[in-house]
């Protein structure tokens, strides 16, 4: 399988700003081999995704532990 990937950041900081940091993704997959996908029902060979991500990153949250936090949006076209 051959996947191809970037995201981009659009808004906020991670760590510094109180506000979760906005990125947005995109993601093409391509099937080298459609054989194994096609036996199990597959009926394209390569697909695009689309993702809206927010992430924040509490220093000392948690019993003092770090907590990281992640919402994500994932669409399939």
């Amino acid at each position: 399988q051959q996947i191809f990937s970037a995201k981009l950041r659009l808004y906020g900081d991670l760590i510094y700003n109180p506000w979760p940091q906005i990125s947005v993704g995109l993601t093409h997959k391509k099937n080298q081999d459609f054989f194994v996908p096609s036996a199990v029902g597959a009926k394209k060979d390569s697909d695009t995704e689309v993702n809206l991500t927010a992430s924040k990153l509490f220093l000392g949250g948690f019993f003092h532990y770090n907590l990281l936090t992640t919402l994500n949006l994932r669409h399939t076209a």
